[in-house]
């Protein structure tokens, strides 16, 4: 099973089901407007569900609803 960076089922995912997403890769250009991405990188992380503040992280938290992989995905919530 795929996981995005920040948790996110790529397996439900309609940009990964239509070949078009890149994931959550410096070579994606929404991923420069990603709060996680330099998170989890700058730790050495492949994925923030690999953090042990994960929970208590407000900027987890927030993130999550402000994806910009997930928010272009029109009518996919």
């Amino acid at each position: 099973m795929w996981v995005s960076g920040c948790g996110y089922s790529c397996g439900v995912c309609a940009l990964r089901a239509n070949g078009t997403c890149l994931g959550c890769s410096s070579e994606n250009k929404l991923t420069s407007l990603c709060k996680l991405y330099p998170c989890f990188e700058a730790k050495g992380l492949d994925t923030c569900l690999q953090c042990g503040d994960r929970l208590k992280c407000k900027k987890y938290s927030t993130a999550l609803r402000h994806c910009p992989i997930r928010r272009s995905m029109v009518g996919h919530w």
